[in-house]
């Protein structure tokens, strides 16, 4: 009987051990996301919150987004699944990525900071929250230098009528 190597049985083992291992699961992460590097007064800008390790269904709800003095309206959500297939010497694997992106447009009135409460998504016994964030928000620049002036006649007009316009850009 042949005696087989110890440095093999410690490798065998610890390949063995590693593939075994469990993996851990991916964490539930929430991050928020501005569309635009430069954020104007007056101007509406797109907010993202994209939830990332949740299940697939059901889907979460629209969290509640608090900018205080802005108006923020919620344009709905964009589920995105991927799934990939791996086989590399005869073993298979698979993984699947979930990722849910809540839209809001947010417009601020004025120039300044905006504080942005943190985000909360939920679903069944899986929860993730945002850290406070900062916008900075910037007004908007003017300049007596240009400017459009938009004439017509100085008489009252009637609907479908045609008239002469002219649109004068100094």
């Amino acid at each position: 009987m042949r005696a087989v190597p110890r440095f093999r049985i410690t490798a065998l083992a610890i390949v063995a051990g590693l593939a075994l291992a469990p993996r851990p699961a991916r964490a539930e992460r929430v991050t928020l996301e501005v569309d635009g590097r430069e954020l104007y007064a007056n101007v509406p800008f797109m907010l993202s919150v994209a939830a990332e390790g949740f299940d697939e269904d059901p889907q979460p709800k629209a969290p509640e987004i608090a900018i205080a003095n802005c108006k923020v309206a919620f344009l709905g959500v964009s589920p995105s699944v991927q799934s990939m297939i791996q086989i590399i010497n005869g073993r298979r694997s698979e993984s699947r990525r979930i990722t849910f992106v809540f839209r809001y447009r947010v417009t601020a009135p004025s120039a300044g900071a905006y504080a942005v409460a943190p985000v909360t998504i939920a679903q069944g016994s899986k929860s993730a929250t945002t850290q406070p964030a900062r916008l900075e928000v910037q007004a908007i620049e003017t300049s007596n230098e240009m400017l459009v002036r938009l004439n017509w006649p100085e008489r009252p007009v009637f609907v479908g009528e045609t008239l002469t316009v002219s649109l004068d850009w100094y």
